[in-house]
């Protein structure tokens, strides 16, 4: 799915199920998708409306049947949802995240990521040299299923209580708006 609030509850809805997060570029072709889907065998997919016909593409012809989440329908229902607090306490050598590589060597490859991998990160920016504090406001810009966007827009944001704002589009008047209507602190 393309950025989006839904997004991050979804991502957040992974965790606290105990399973692991396997974001994918919203842009992927079809072949791309069923091969993230071959490699990593999900149980659930979340996709927005724009992005289902790519999704069911990618599944036609394999035999992983994956339940499949519309995030638009969630979004619908939704109000004022409040994330927990991000909890590294159990298991933190378990996998948290699977982020697969642009492919330049080759098929591209998953890269499990502990939750331990993850809390050094946000320790480092958050407590070791204090980027990112309570008082931040974080601009939502790049894809999250890099790991620098994942880990810099929402993971370090919500483990310290910062706020995150999303741009609607990549367009430069709608970037220009979210910085001024959310007196942005933090750009990465």
């Amino acid at each position: 799915s393309e950025n989006r609030e839904a997004w991050v509850y979804a991502f957040m809805a992974i965790w606290k199920s105990g399973m692991v997060a396997v974001p994918v570029d919203f842009l992927s072709v079809a072949s791309d998708v069923q091969y993230i889907i071959n490699d990593c065998k999900p149980s659930v997919i979340f996709c927005s409306v724009a992005r289902k016909a790519v999704v069911d593409e990618a599944l036609s012809g394999i035999d992983i049947l994956p339940e499949i989440i519309i995030l638009d329908e969630l979004e619908s229902k939704s109000s004022d949802t409040q994330i927990e607090e991000i909890n590294f306490e159990n298991d933190i050598k378990k996998t948290a995240v699977i982020i697969y590589t642009s492919g330049t060597t080759g098929k591209s490859k998953g890269v499990m990521l502990s939750f331990e991998n993850l809390k050094t990160n946000i320790d480092a920016v958050s407590s070791d040299i204090r980027i990112y504090t309570p008082d931040d406001r974080i601009l939502m810009l790049l894809p999250l299923h890099h790991i620098f966007p994942l880990l810099g827009t929402i993971l370090i944001p919500l483990f310290v209580g910062a706020s995150i704002a999303i741009s609607p589009s990549m367009a430069s008047e709608d970037i220009v708006r979210t910085l001024k209507e959310n007196r942005i602190t933090i750009i990465i």
